[in-house]
């Protein structure tokens, strides 16, 4: 590898270690000091120059609830693997994060520099459509990482994508939709088909930083796999950023023969793999889908059957809440908005219309809960706090929404509200709800003796056969 030591240890400035600071949990209870991270730095590159360098099994492995009891495991890596995953792609982003299609978003680099090319095309927009705030982002149904080198940026990168989105239903005069999205991704993309990829333009003579990539992407999951090699699947990670470049640069060509496909008066929208294609031929528009799936056969990957929708645009539109969005964005958010907002998805879910959304209550929560309530009408606040106290919502909400509900509760009701969140840790098998009620109760300074427990407790369930 041709890189000295001094210009190495460059690539792991302090925003790289700030990254850890948000998993916190998963590694010390301070922050490391310069003499530790200048160790951990050097021994990292004498294993790669002196060829001794091999991942560690992962030392904790999250698991958050999909749907139906099916599980998404997120590997927490040990610090050394994700320094040299970080280096290697910070090595060769500049080479795969380039030729970007129109109307794909997922293009920014780890610090957020390949994004001119959106930014272009979400300015031409910003005098038609109305603002989206980050957090529709936020548990709703979409590709997200909460402890990413720069968290904001998902959720800056989504909100984009909706501008336009939206933009396009209201300005142009398509009549159809169909949304789909890639059966699971991540786990079906195909390392030796990747590798040839990035080798194809990779025209820097150091080989071995391609080489080094893949050993640790082919053997990090050898805890199942054993010492055999895996040929698919790049990791869902906690910091994800990495994963996310390389999974992007995968459907590159994909991206073009899609927009290609769909020039002649069609629109094609891609967000990590979630898609939407429009035009006005409902019969054109299947067959568009099934050269698509052609197309995805080629890279290993399928379309998520389940998951194809087509739709009128006006009813997409409703779906994605759209229209409640609307009153309270950036340049209309006020008492009586917010108040009428919050009028408006209460009386959604005494109606259970908020089934036929997107994300059925999830996103509009995850809005209201950010939101001074101070003027709402006392009834639908208390109406809207026994939604926020539901086990369902609880199960996937991160610390600072459990801070939210916290401060939200009279001081009599919060004794209740710890005990909720013990029956829920009691019965729950998806540890990451746990570590947000740890992360919660750090913050707080609430007794963790018995969250610790359950963690423990869920270890050893996970290691049952």
């Amino acid at each position: 590898m041709n890189i000295d030591f001094n210009n190495f240890k460059k690539y792991f400035n302090a925003k790289f270690w700030q990254a850890f600071k948000n998993m916190v949990l998963f590694y010390w209870p301070e922050d490391l000091s310069i003499e530790q991270k200048e160790i951990i730095i050097k021994n990292l590159y004498l294993d790669i120059v002196n060829k001794n360098y091999y991942p560690s099994i992962p030392r904790k492995l999250i698991y958050k609830e999909k749907a139906k009891w099916v599980p998404r495991v997120i590997p927490v890596f040990e610090i050394k693997d994700y320094c040299l995953y970080y280096f290697c792609i910070k090595k060769i982003e500049d080479k795969i994060a380039k030729n970007r299609t129109p109307n794909t978003f997922w293009w920014w680099s780890l610090w957020w520099k390949i994004r001119q090319n959106e930014d272009e095309e979400i300015n031409m927009l910003e005098n038609i459509i109305h603002n989206f705030e980050d957090e529709m982002a936020n548990y709703y149904d979409i590709s997200v990482s909460e402890y990413s080198f720069n968290p904001k940026a998902w959720s800056k990168a989504y909100w984009d994508f909706n501008w336009k989105l939206k933009s396009t239903i209201e300005s142009w005069n398509y009549t159809f939709c169909v949304e789909f999205d890639i059966a699971n991704f991540y786990d079906c993309i195909n390392l030796n088909l990747l590798e040839i990829y990035i080798r194809e333009i990779w025209e820097n003579n150091d080989s071995e930083i391609i080489s080094v990539l893949f050993h640790f992407l082919q053997y990090w999951n050898r805890k199942n796999n054993h010492y055999n090699k895996s040929t698919v699947w790049i990791p869902q990670d906690a910091l994800w950023d990495c994963s996310r470049i390389l999974a992007n640069y995968y459907l590159q060509k994909y991206d073009s023969y899609v927009y290609d496909l769909c020039w002649d008066d069609f629109k094609y929208f891609r967000y990590a793999d979630d898609q939407f294609i429009f035009w006005n031929n409902i019969d054109e528009l299947e067959e568009k889908i099934f050269k698509v799936w052609i197309f995805l056969n080629k890279l290993w990957l399928s379309i998520n059957q389940k998951k194809v929708e087509y739709w009128q645009v006006e009813k997409l539109l409703e779906y994605r809440s759209y229209n409640l969005f609307d009153i309270i964005s950036e340049d209309s958010i006020s008492n009586d908005n917010i108040e009428k907002f919050i009028s408006e998805i209460v009386m959604l879910y005494k109606q259970n219309w908020h089934e036929k959304l997107k994300s059925k209550w999830l996103s509009l929560l995850n809005k209201a809960i950010i939101l001074n309530l101070n003027n709402v009408n006392l009834w639908d606040k208390l109406y809207l706090k026994s939604l926020f106290l539901d086990e369902n919502y609880l199960k996937q909400a991160k610390p600072y929404q459990f801070w939210y509900i916290y401060n939200l509760l009279e001081e009599n009701e919060k004794e209740n509200f710890i005990k909720l969140l013990y029956n829920i840790a009691e019965k729950y098998k998806y540890n990451q709800f746990h570590y947000s009620v740890l992360q919660f109760f750090e913050n707080q300074k609430l007794d963790k003796n018995f969250i610790l427990g359950k963690i423990n407790e869920l270890e050893k369930f996970y290691l049952t056969k």
